[in-house]
C-alpha cells in the first residue's frame, strides 16, 4: 500500500494510463499507435471540457506510483487501451468488487456501446486480475465510484483505425459521462458529424481472372507466336498490349 500523506479534494479524477511512468511500464503499442501516447489525448480532452464546464476535474498519470499524494473525489476513471498477446480483444471495464462501482461502470458501458461499432468484442467486467486489482485504486477515495476503462484493442486493425481519429472525441464522450454521472457541468454528448466512417474490412486478394474467348472469335498468329511456334492467339488479344497468349497458357 502507498504511504499517502497528502490528500487533494476535487470532483473528478481522470488518469492517463502509462503516461510519465516511473518504472518502465509503457503500455501496449502496435503499428497503429502507442498506448502511452493515446491515453493522454483522451484524458486531457475529458478534463479540459469538464473544467470549461465548471467541474473541479484533475488529470493524473502513472507518476502517482512514485508520489505520496492521493485524491478524494466523487468519481475516478483510469484510461487505458488493450494490447493482447494473441487474438482480438476489445473494450472492457475493471473495478474493485463489492464497493458499489458496478452501477457507474455499467452506465459507462451503456453509453460507450451505443457508439462502438464492434459489439461482439466487448469483454465481461474484471476479466483479468489487472482490471480488478489496478494499482491506481489505492490513490483515490471516491464518494461514488472508481473504475478502469479499456477503450479497445491496439492490435486490431479495425478497432485501431476506428479509434485513432476519434481520441479527442472519446475524451469528450468520457467528459459527458462524468458530467452526467456526477450531476456537474452539463457537458453534452459529442457530435459524430465530420468523423470518418467505420473502417472497411480488409479485402482478400482478388482471384486471378481467366479470360475465355468469345464464342466464334477468330484466331490469328501474332509475331511472337510465329517466332516461338506456339498456339495462335485471338486476333483482338494480340493487337492489344498485355493480352497476347503466345506464352502457351
Amino acid at each position: 500500500m502507498p504511504n499517502i500523506n497528502n490528500w487533494i479534494n476535487c470532483d473528478v479524477v481522470v488518469q492517463a494510463g502509462h503516461q510519465n511512468t516511473p518504472d518502465g511500464m509503457t503500455g501496449g503499442e502496435s503499428q497503429y499507435g502507442k498506448e502511452i501516447e493515446w491515453t493522454p489525448v483522451v484524458a486531457d480532452e475529458a478534463v479540459r471540457l469538464l473544467k470549461a464546464a465548471g467541474v473541479d476535474a484533475i488529470k493524473i498519470d502513472a507518476s502517482i506510483k512514485s508520489k505520496s499524494t492521493g485524491y478524494r473525489c466523487k468519481l475516478a476513471t483510469f484510461v487505458h487501451f488493450d494490447d493482447p498477446d494473441s487474438g482480438e480483444t476489445g473494450p472492457s471495464v475493471g473495478y474493485p468488487v463489492g464497493m458499489g462501482n458496478e452501477g457507474a461502470a455499467q452506465q459507462w458501458k451503456t453509453l460507450c456501446k451505443s457508439f462502438w461499432p464492434f459489439p461482439e468484442t466487448w469483454h465481461a467486467d474484471n476479466y483479468t486480475n489487472d482490471l480488478r486489482g489496478y494499482y491506481g485504486y489505492r490513490y483515490t477515495q471516491t464518494a461514488d465510484a472508481e473504475f478502469l476503462i479499456e477503450l479497445g484493442d491496439l492490435q486490431s486493425e479495425r478497432q485501431a483505425l476506428w479509434m485513432k481519429p476519434r481520441l479527442k472525441w472519446l475524451g469528450a464522450l468520457l467528459a459527458h459521462y462524468l458530467s452526467k454521472r456526477t450531476g456537474l457541468g452539463n457537458v453534452s454528448v459529442p457530435r459524430t458529424t465530420n468523423l470518418p466512417a467505420k473502417p472497411k474490412a480488409v479485402k482478400a486478394r482478388s482471384p486471378k481472372v481467366v479470360r475465355k474467348p468469345a464464342k466464334g472469335a477468330k484466331k490469328g498468329w501474332c509475331p511472337e507466336a510465329v517466332q516461338n511456334q506456339t498456339r495462335p492467339c485471338l486476333l483482338q488479344e494480340w493487337q492489344q498490349p498485355g493480352l497476347c497468349r503466345h506464352d502457351g497458357t
